[in-house]
């Protein structure tokens, strides 16, 4: 989803631009911001469900931005200052994460992929091939084993 229509989107519910205080409710505020060091004591450092966030906005983070009302540039800073990596790497490295655990639970590539908003299933395994390794249908089995073989013991 693009920030267009992300931003039609929120017209459409009758509101202009996510209120900073609403979208904070809405993905958590850390419960004690104060502690965070001085340069992130901002509103947009308190935000703790990040990865909501992400999925809301289908992993991309121009998207991201317009939920939380704020330029790509911005929060590109803050992803580098708080993650140490920028917004697009972050959200491929949760979606890669992501797409794991559901292939640990047994979904199939193209299940995977359109829950995760990858481009379609080539892409899913190119992207989880480069992050751990091996494709995903070689992954599955393997984990599958391992676990089988835990439980027994």
């Amino acid at each position: 989803m693009r920030v267009e229509a992300v931003l039609n989107h929120l017209n459409a519910l009758g509101s202009e631009k996510p209120k900073p205080m609403a979208m904070m409710r809405k993905y958590g505020v850390a419960s004690h911001p104060a502690l965070a060091p001085r340069s992130m004591n901002r509103p947009l450092s308190r935000i703790e469900l990040w990865e909501d966030l992400a999925r809301e906005a289908n992993f991309q983070p121009d998207a991201m931005a317009a939920l939380c009302s704020i330029s790509l540039r911005q929060l590109e800073r803050f992803f580098v200052e708080r993650f140490n990596k920028t917004p697009g790497a972050w959200a491929q490295e949760l979606r890669c994460r992501l797409a794991r655990e559901l292939i640990e639970a047994g979904w199939m590539n193209k299940a995977v992929a359109a829950e995760l908003h990858f481009s379609n299933d080539s892409h899913l395994c190119h992207e989880f091939r480069r992050r751990y390794g091996v494709s995903p249908r070689a992954f599955a089995p393997t984990y599958r084993k391992s676990k089988n073989v835990a439980l027994l013991q």
